[in-house]
């Protein structure tokens, strides 16, 4: 007869813990992180400290410790060792950030070999008790070692006194690191602040404008070996709506978008009827101004890497993709969409243990009304919700895309090409059929005004247009959007000539815009001014410029259809 085992054999167990699929260290952290805002922690510390190992004969200077020290309410022994138990834990309740009660071991040992807590058991008094992967590979550990008092201060010294506050609740010490995916603590510093400012943005934001949240949350990041290092962890919302920000600053201002809507979460009960949860939805779209900023300039390479949807759980971020709603392009990074769920949607939204996503794919409504998938139709309603806002912003940003308008120092390119072309002292097609015209320069300036999308009745705007006439030919870049094969149109106001590019074109979207939203100023000029050489060869040919427009058709047409095959072969 077999004798019995047990259920969870240790040793054999504690690798598959250890590979347990946490993305990065930032990620492990993090759910350290949870459970000292559970444990009502006003600040926490992430003290790195460096050692040397040889490797290959080689000594290299890499992370050995890191500490994650919080102020809240400790532990008593009891609890302590239920939080070293895999499943143990005090957050099966979900009422926090927690889940499960896997969190603390589960990453503690996807880092480290050893991790050891210490805690305030009562005033001024700390026990302490660890876990150790060789001992319990060697089975000399089978159980959580009861907690044993601590002298705290010993810690604080090696810790250098960089903690400076009345009392310590928490300590959680990594010992033995060695799956560490980043080696020098300046890399996990900049890292560290990129993920846990997204994950926990609401407890960061110092102002507290959405008022979603009351409990506030202090992160500092601490080296034990280069203070120069140290920094607090600051909101990144990739809806930059929250001030400060880590984005980077435009022409010394504060960053911001402005709300898609009404100011405030719209929420969303789920099942509408006997609702078990609530959805809150907001969106955020950028400023004129911001839209003009390129994808080579500081803000817009940083915003790049923040383009997508935003899913928070509690409002503690657990994903962040498209999640197959809309069609991605590089415009997308001009607005911003987020979703928090309450935790009694968990199940429905497949959170699992390690809270590092959603099972959420965009879903349309079920043709069935009497469906009883209730996965199906949370997704669907999320994905409703999602596409009636998505598209409507991306359809206002590609109608108010950049134009060189009336403004000088939005490109060169077609003030360079009309210098040149009037340098060759001939008359163009343009001023030829503006001696046709029976227009007053007022009318000519409205139009010419209205072409450019600019306000036709506002006197500044029609003044410098009334300029531009008296001075003669002037070529002008703009976008605009047609349905046909054109890519590039031409319309003639008096000695005006409006080049336009067609948005809804395949190269407008696939290849121009993508360009100038990532190429510096000279490269964008140098794109545009091969584009207007072709309307310049036909304002210098007047006698084929009929010509001139047929190939201008059949070129548009061709163009969209090879890269058509082009998107085609890919698939």
């Amino acid at each position: 007869m077999a004798k019995s085992q047990a259920i969870f054999p240790a040793a054999n167990a504690i690798e598959s813990y250890r590979n347990s699929g946490y993305r990065h260290a930032a990620s492990a952290i993090a759910e350290l992180i949870d459970n000292s805002f559970d444990a009502k922690a006003k600040n926490v510390w992430i003290i790195v400290k460096e050692g040397s190992r040889t490797h290959a004969s080689r000594e290299t200077r890499c992370i050995d410790k890191v500490y994650v020290v919080d102020d809240g309410g400790g532990m008593d022994n009891a609890t302590m060792v239920l939080a070293l138990q895999f499943g143990g834990g005090t957050q099966q309740e979900r009422k926090g950030l927690g889940r499960f009660g896997m969190g603390l071991p589960n990453a503690s040992v996807s880092q480290c070999k050893q991790v050891r807590i210490y805690s305030a058991v009562k005033e001024n008094k700390y026990s302490t008790t660890y876990l150790d992967v060789d001992e319990i590979k060697s089975e000399k550990m089978d159980v959580v070692p009861a907690p044993e008092s601590v002298d705290i201060k010993k810690l604080e010294k090696e810790l250098n006194n960089v903690i400076s506050i009345p009392k310590i609740g928490t300590v959680v010490a990594w010992n033995k690191i060695d799956r560490f995916d980043i080696r020098k603590t300046s890399s996990l510093f900049e890292h560290l602040c990129d993920e846990l400012g997204k994950r926990y943005r609401y407890y960061l934001d110092k102002e507290k404008k959405s008022h979603v949240t009351n409990q506030k949350l202090n992160i500092k990041l601490i080296s034990l070996d280069d203070a120069s290092l140290n920094k607090d962890v600051l909101p990144l919302d990739p809806l930059f709506l929250m001030l400060p920000s880590q984005a980077p600053l435009i022409d010394k201002k504060e960053v911001q978008y402005k709300v898609w809507g009404k100011n405030e979460h719209k929420r969303v009960p789920f099942p509408e009827k006997k609702p078990i949860g609530y959805l809150y939805f907001k969106f955020s779209i950028a400023t004129k101004e911001i839209r003009h900023e390129g994808g080579a300039s500081a803000f817009g390479k940083f915003v790049n890497n923040h383009t997508g949807i935003s899913i928070l759980r509690n409002w503690r971020e657990i994903d962040f993709d498209n999640f197959k709603v809309y069609d991605a392009e590089d415009r997308d990074r001009f607005w911003g969409a987020e979703i928090n769920f309450d935790t009694s949607l968990d199940e429905l939204m497949g959170v699992n243990y390690l809270k590092q996503g959603v099972r959420f794919k965009a879903t349309e409504p079920s043709e069935d009304q009497y469906s009883e998938n209730q996965v199906t139709d949370l997704w669907a309603t999320i994905t409703e919700v999602l596409k009636d806002n998505i598209y409507p912003m991306k359809n206002e940003i590609k109608k108010q895309a950049k134009t060189r308008g009336t403004d000088s120092k939005k490109g060169n390119a077609a003030q360079i090409a009309t210098d040149v072309i009037r340098k060759n002292n001939k008359e163009t097609l343009t001023t030829v059929e503006a001696g046709k015209e029976h227009k007053s320069p007022e009318q000519i300036a409205k139009a010419v005004a209205k072409d450019l999308g600019e306000d036709s009745q506002d006197p500044k705007i029609l003044g410098t247009i009334k300029e531009w006439l008296e001075k003669g030919f002037q070529m002008h870049l703009v976008y605009d959007s047609w349905e046909g094969p054109h890519f590039i149109s031409v319309k003639r106001e008096g000695s005006q000539c409006i080049v336009k590019l067609n948005q809804n074109h395949r190269f407008f979207s696939e290849f121009y815009d993508p360009v100038c939203n990532r190429s510096d100023s000279k490269s964008i000029d140098a794109l545009d001014l091969l584009l207007l050489s072709y309307i310049g060869a036909q304002e210098s040919d007047r006698l084929h410029a009929t010509y001139y427009d047929h190939v201008r058709e059949k070129w548009g047409e061709k163009l969209r259809d090879f890269l058509k095959e082009l998107n085609d072969g890919k698939k």
